[in-house]
């Protein structure tokens, strides 16, 4: 990843290990009712192996595309590699990231990030760097992006002109009273001050509990 500048990275965070779920597996859970549910789970999987088909092909697409830029693919930890690995074998400008890296970590040497609704976009936040939300027409009750904002919302056929638009400089982050918005109110984190949860937390002990005396 270091022989590219930040600009030509392009990274992609899937999220479709529904699409390898079972009746059964829901089922072995027993915090639902199957008998009334199965239906929507059923519709789920099969909505999110559409989705994950759709996805890995127009990434695909993308890098044969653009072959002078680097498509970083990071999966979920507890999607299966070979979904992914199988797909990509043997197109060299495709690292498939599945263990061992946080994505705190990559996010310093990509330029644009792809996401399906994962918290992670407030990574893209944090980093300054411009963020694709992708969805399909079924995918909404599963992967929402939560009212957030992205630089950009596309289709997920849409995915090969938006890296284009990207590339001529078109797709930027910009930031705004929204996206700060959802940085203090759900991460409580205030733009432009530092990050001191420890120091929060101890405020809320010693506002709850009384003083506790030390005895020597």
């Amino acid at each position: 990843i270091s022989n590219y500048t930040k600009e030509s990275v392009i990274l992609f965070i899937s999220g479709f290990q529904i699409g390898n779920y079972s009746t059964q597996n829901f089922h072995d859970a027993g915090d639902l009712n199957m008998k009334d549910y199965s239906h929507v789970f059923i519709n789920a999987m099969e909505m999110a192996k559409r989705f994950r088909n759709k996805w890995i092909f127009n990434v695909k697409k993308t890098a044969l595309e653009n072959q002078d830029n680097l498509i970083v693919c990071k999966i979920h930890p507890i999607e299966r590699k070979e979904d992914y690995y199988n797909e990509y074998q043997g197109i060299k400008n495709i690292l498939l990231v599945y263990e061992g890296i946080q994505l705190p970590d990559l996010m310093d040497y990509v330029g644009v990030l792809f996401h399906y609704g994962s918290t992670t976009l407030v990574d893209s936040y944090l980093s300054k760097t411009p963020s694709v939300f992708v969805y399909t027409d079924e995918s909404s009750i599963w992967y929402s992006d939560y009212g957030w904002p992205s630089s950009e919302k596309i289709k997920v056929n849409e995915i090969p002109s938006a890296v284009k638009k990207y590339l001529k400089g078109d797709i930027v982050f910009e930031m705004n009273s929204n996206i700060k918005k959802v940085l203090l109110d759900i991460f409580n984190i205030e733009y432009g001050k530092k990050y001191r949860p420890s120091m929060e937390i101890a405020k809320i002990i010693l506002d709850k509990t009384p003083p506790q005396k030390i005895y020597i």
